[in-house]
Order: structure tokens, then C-alpha cells, then sequence
């Protein structure tokens, strides 16, 4: 009987395998009814910590009152369920709230998600991503709500997919050049938009406006600020872009390597880059208008070298001598200036135009702006705007490095680069490049290699171009005062070179009743300057004021006015100063002390009226210390 039926015994392995089997199919029934506690308790502990995220999304965002942080305890809600009850309720707190919607939100790329089983460890390469479209949750998982997201409408002022030279499109186009073959274009970049993505919004950016209208692979292996305009290279090719970023790297390294020399050989060079720029003068105890202006045209020609502190935070931190070797090297060098553009009298028009009507953000301390332009020899955030303003030459416009008051304090601990409240006078206006020859490797794969072959682009006009012409066409108009607001310094150079500010010192012997009035002034709305006499024997001080036109004392500018009166003062023996200036308008009657003179500095007002109460009773004065006025 035995040897009819088929043995019951089964080898040890099948064995095995069935229990397997029957603990399996045990344990995710069992897991079916524990999976919904686990997830419920994975939320209450995620809640009991006062950032469950941050170990794997960093402090960066942690307590911007500008971002909620949402964990799903429920099932059955969606995203724009739990983004819609976000905005809910920072409206009833009466935070400040985005005017889109929940979807709208989602789309702009302000909404972050991650699900509730991903590991909360950036190392093991689970980090949140950008949730566009309604979807399902999950008890437990995590959502980031960017509920007030910085929005640039510039981009819509714009047609992305136009040339700049196409008068067709309804709005301006910004394609300067186009090689599809290699995988390049050049576009001049409009001011107030950013070139990359921005955590809170990934739609209104350089690189996406294009790639939605050019419908291919879009990569900006250069960057500008996000203020800043001007010539933009853009790759439509990956191999291009790694080309373009050698040619970045190498052009910095070659910079450092030869920045003991005043020279720069361009010809080891293959990328070329001038941005032109507006910056502000400002009058301070150091150095008048005059001598600002002067001290950066003697710096033309000059390679600049600051050293920038390392830090992902904005402003930069830059400085002219570091023992440091951690911060970075930043060199540039000013290879043109302007002539000098006066923001009072009728330049009061061009502060308008250049900061907000009534240039309420203007720096008090700015009475002047002169163009620059400048070469940039290496690569650094924020370089020229930190390099300038370290010099005491901050960019019109910018809030962060003193060239712009903020209409607001900046509120947002996320803000790398936060609007400015005018816009930013600083564009890319030339752009050379190597162009690329396409080799083929051995792989089949295709790479590229520099050519003897160079492509050029210049900008010959920037945004606040068109108001400096406007100053300049009123030149005629104003006659007098124009020059004397000074824009054309070479005939002031003459003067100074021949008129000191330094004090004239004599060797006379002191004669007090040689001395000039104290007061002299002259009818109309005229120049003076306000002068200290010292005795030099005594150290005892006069003081003096004279006022007058340009056919009385010989020409337009204060040191023609102070010439007379200094020589006069001396020839009596006595050690004449020129202290400051500004005009005075007086009628015979009545003399209103107010400006400032690019020469001397702004004169102390109160003294001189004071001056000519005390010496002329006769005359009703007063003065006006008002930024502004010239």
C-alpha cells in the first residue's frame, strides 16, 4: 500500500515557502487596520514639534510670517481644500493675502508639497516639490502655502517670442540675436524681472516666459539681478550652456590670476561684458559734490578690487582690504564717465523721473548722478552694486546698497532680493562672446570648442537714457544756472585748479581795517559763498558773505564769486577759508539763504542770515536748509 500513494512529505524549502506565504498575506491584513493609527500617530508627533520640517527643509522659510506650514490630519481633503482654508484664515487675521485663488496659487508654483512616508532627511534625497494641479491627501502629508508670493507684472509688458527690431508685435520685443544652429540667443532682459525661478513663483521668470514660448529646453547660464536689464545670454542647447559656463569660469580664473596688473589680456579672454550705470553723488564731510565726480574720473582706466564676505544673505557685505583668505576677490574697472547731472533747479525733473515722483525715495544726500561704465572682469553676486557703493557711489534706485530709500521696511526673512522702490539704473550694455565650433566625440556625442570667430552686441541706450537727454536739451534754456548746476567740469577744473578750497594762507601783517564788508550782496536770485577769515597771530575769526551774478564776478560758478573776496581777505593778512555756498535771493528788501555749491559744499545758512541781519538790519533775512534746492 505504501508504494501506491504518492508520498506526503515535502521538501523543507516548500516549507518554508508556505509559511512565508501565510505570514504575508497575515500581515497586510493586519496592516490595513494599523496603517490609519501609524499615520495618526506620525501626525501628532510631526505636530508636537515647533518646525516638523526643518530638518529637511532648512531654516530658511522656518518663521516667515509670509509662508504656512499645513500637515493633513484628515483623509479625504485635497490640496485646494487645505490651500482655500489657508488663505481663509490669514484673511480673518488680517495677514496680508495673495488675491489669487487656491488653484491660481498652485499654478504660479507657490505650493509645495511632500507626502507623508518621505523621509524628512535631505540626504537620502526626499525634499518637497512644487504642487500645480489639484490632488487627493493623505493623513500626514506636508504642504508649504507661500500665501503672499512676490509677483513681477513686468512680464507681461513684454512679447517674449519677439526681436527687439520688430515693429509689428503690440508690445516690445526682447530676442536681440538668435543662432538655433549653435543654441544661443542674446536678449535684452527688461528691468524688475528675475532671470530664474523664485521659491514662491516659478511662472514669472525670465527662463520660463521663454520656454513657454519657444516650446524647447530653456537655461540661462548667465544671470543678471533681478533689477538689473540689459544684454542676457539664454541656451537653448545643453551643450551650449556647459560651453558658456567654461567660458565663465575660465574668464574669472584668468582674471585672478592676472590681478596684480593693471592690464587685461583679452586676447586669453573669451567673454567681454560692460554694464553702464547711474550712481549717485553725495555731498559729506570728506569731499564736496566736485571732488566725488573728479575722484571717480581719475579712477578711469583703474581696475577696483574689493573682497566680498561668503554668504547666501543680501546686501553683500564688501570691503577694501581683508587679511580673510575665505572672501572672494572682486575686480572691475571704470572705463568711462559722464559729465555730472544736478538733481535741483530744473533737475528736480530728472530726480522724478529717475526715483518716484516726487523722488519721495531720492537719498536726501544725493544732490548729483553721473553715469559710469564700467568692465566687469570677474563674476560675483551683486558685485558692481556692492563694489560702488563701498566707494561711496551707491546705483540710483538701490534700496539694498543705499542708491534708494525703501518705501517700506523689508518685512520677509526670505527675501534674497526684494523689490526696489524705483527702478534700478544698472544695464548689461555690451556683450562679447567666442562663438563655438561643434566637434563630435567619439561617442557620437557633440561638445563644443572656442573659435577665433567673436559675437558682439552693445545697447547703446538704457531706460533713464531718455531723461538725461530731456536734461540735456534744457541746456540753453536755463542758461546760466545750467552751468552753474555743472555738467560740463572741465571749465570748473580750470577754476579750481587756480581757486583752492584749501585755505590761502599770507604772510602780510594782520590789518583789520583793511578787511571787506562783511555783507555784500548783489539783487536777484545769485551764487555766494560764505568765507572765514582768521587772524594769524590771534586765531580770532571773521566771518564774510558775498552774493553775486556771473557779469559781476566774472563767470558762472562759485569760485568765481569767492575769487575777489579770498584775495581781498588776504591782502589785509588774514588766513581766508572758503566754508560752503549756495544762492541768495535777495530784493532789496528781503534775502532767502538756501542751495548748496558743487565746489564748496553747502554753506551753513543760518550763519550767513544771521550775517547779514547783524551787519544790514535793513534787510528781512531768512534761510531754507531744504534738500533739493539750488
Amino acid at each position: 500500500m505504501k508504494g501506491c500513494f504518492p508520498s506526503t512529505k515535502r521538501p523543507i524549502s516548500h516549507s518554508i515557502v508556505t509559511l512565508l506565504m501565510i505570514l504575508f498575506g497575515y500581515s497586510r491584513r493586519c496592516w490595513s487596520f494599523v496603517r490609519p493609527f501609524c499615520q495618526q500617530q506620525h501626525v501628532r508627533f510631526l505636530s508636537q514639534q515647533v518646525n516638523p520640517t526643518l530638518e529637511w527643509k532648512g531654516a530658511a522659510h522656518s518663521t516667515s510670517g509670509f509662508v504656512s506650514h499645513v500637515l493633513v490630519e484628515e483623509k479625504g481633503s485635497t490640496s485646494f481644500e487645505q490651500v482655500s482654508q489657508v488663505l481663509t484664515e490669514r484673511k480673518n487675521a488680517n495677514d496680508t493675502v495673495t488675491d489669487l485663488n487656491a488653484l491660481e496659487l498652485m499654478r504660479l508654483g507657490a505650493v509645495w508639497f511632500l507626502p507623508f512616508d518621505a523621509p524628512r532627511d535631505p540626504a537620502k534625497g526626499i525634499k518637497p516639490v512644487r504642487l500645480f494641479e489639484d490632488r487627493e491627501l493623505q493623513p500626514g502629508d506636508y504642504l508649504r502655502v507661500h500665501h503672499n508670493p512676490r509677483r513681477f507684472p513686468a512680464v507681461q509688458k513684454y512679447d517674449w517670442s519677439a526681436f527687439k527690431s520688430d515693429v509689428s508685435s503690440d508690445k516690445p520685443g526682447i530676442i536681440v540675436a538668435r543662432n538655433t544652429t549653435m543654441g544661443w540667443m542674446v536678449i535684452d532682459k527688461p528691468p524688475n524681472v528675475p532671470v530664474h525661478m523664485t521659491v514662491d513663483n516659478s511662472r514669472e521668470n525670465v527662463a520660463s516666459c521663454l520656454e513657454e514660448v519657444l516650446c524647447s529646453y530653456v537655461t540661462t547660464p548667465q544671470r543678471l539681478d533681478q533689477n538689473t536689464s540689459g544684454l542676457l545670454v539664454v541656451s537653448t542647447s545643453k551643450v551650449f550652456a556647459n560651453y558658456y559656463a567654461d567660458l565663465l569660469r575660465h574668464k574669472t580664473a584668468l582674471q585672478l590670476e592676472l590681478n596684480q596688473t593693471q592690464d587685461t589680456e583679452h586676447s586669453r579672454d573669451y567673454i567681454h561684458k560692460k554694464y553702464r550705470c547711474l550712481v549717485c553723488l553725495r555731498e559729506d564731510d570728506s569731499r564736496s559734490i566736485l571732488e566725488a565726480a573728479r575722484e571717480l574720473q581719475q579712477l578711469r582706466g583703474s581696475i577696483v578690487r574689493h573682497y566680498l564676505e561668503p554668504s547666501i544673505r543680501a546686501p553683500k557685505h564688501f570691503v577694501a582690504q581683508t587679511t580673510d583668505s575665505t572672501w572672494l576677490e572682486c575686480l572691475l574697472r571704470i572705463t568711462g564717465t559722464s559729465d555730472v547731472y544736478a538733481l535741483v533747479g530744473h533737475g528736480q525733473e530728472l530726480a522724478n523721473n529717475l526715483w518716484s515722483c516726487p523722488a519721495e525715495d531720492r537719498p536726501p544726500s544725493c544732490q548729483a548722478v553721473i553715469e559710469l561704465e564700467i568692465e566687469l572682469l570677474t563674476g560675483r553676486t551683486h558685485q558692481v552694486r556692492g563694489q560702488l557703493s563701498a566707494m561711496g557711489f551707491p546705483i540710483v534706485g538701490d534700496t539694498q546698497y543705499g542708491g534708494a530709500i525703501p518705501k517700506n521696511a523689508p518685512l520677509r526673512s526670505d527675501i534674497v532680493d526684494y523689490q526696489a522702490s524705483a527702478q534700478l539704473a544698472l544695464q548689461c550694455c555690451a556683450l562679447e562672446f567666442a562663438d563655438p565650433d561643434i566637434v563630435e566625440k567619439s561617442d557620437g556625442t557633440e561638445s563644443m570648442r572656442r573659435s577665433r570667430r567673436w559675437n558682439s552686441f552693445y545697447l547703446d541706450a538704457a531706460w533713464w537714457t531718455p531723461f538725461l537727454r530731456a536734461y540735456d536739451s534744457n541746456k540753453e534754456a536755463d542758461g546760466g544756472s545750467r552751468m552753474g548746476a555743472t555738467t560740463n567740469l572741465t571749465e570748473e577744473n580750470k577754476l579750481e585748479q587756480t581757486i583752492s578750497v584749501s585755505p590761502v594762507q599770507t604772510t602780510k601783517r594782520p590789518r583789520p581795517e583793511l578787511l571787506p564788508p562783511r555783507v555784500s550782496l548783489s539783487k536777484g536770485a545769485n551764487k555766494y559763498v560764505l568765507i572765514r577769515a582768521t587772524h594769524p597771530l590771534t586765531d580770532t575769526v571773521e566771518w564774510f558773505v558775498k552774493s553775486a551774478a556771473p557779469s559781476e564776478s566774472g563767470g558762472p560758478y562759485h569760485g568765481n564769486v569767492a575769487q575777489d573776496l579770498r584775495e581781498w581777505i588776504a591782502a589785509a593778512g588774514y588766513t581766508a577759508e572758503v566754508t560752503g555756498g549756495g544762492r541768495i535771493d535777495y530784493n532789496g528788501a528781503k534775502a532767502l539763504v538756501y542751495g548748496f555749491s558743487y565746489g564748496f559744499g553747502k554753506g551753513d545758512h543760518a550763519k550767513a542770515a544771521e550775517l547779514i541781519q547783524t551787519f544790514q538790519p535793513d534787510i528781512d533775512a531768512t534761510f531754507d536748509n531744504t534738500d533739493g534746492l539750488y
